[in-house]
């Protein structure tokens, strides 16, 4: 699917899996923790040069199809 650009900067929207967290004995949180979950948004959470200061971005999802829907539809 072809995602929209960044309303606010205008970059090209990114696809991103996330990696999972460490893991967290202590509090109970498991290594694979939001593993391959799905963020689609601006690439100004990758850069470091803040032209965008909105960085819009649809939630972590477990589908990559959601999250891309949720970026191109959002209001």
């Amino acid at each position: 699917m072809e995602l929209e650009l960044c309303p606010f900067c205008g970059r090209q929207a990114i696809r991103m899996q996330h990696p999972g967290l460490p893991e967290d004995k202590a509090n109970n949180i498991r290594e694979d923790a939001l593993m391959g979950l799905w963020y689609v948004g601006c690439p100004e959470i990758k850069l470091e040069d803040n032209k965008c200061e909105v960085h819009p971005a649809a939630c972590w999802y477990a589908r990559l199809s959601d999250a891309e829907k949720e970026w191109n539809t959002r209001s």
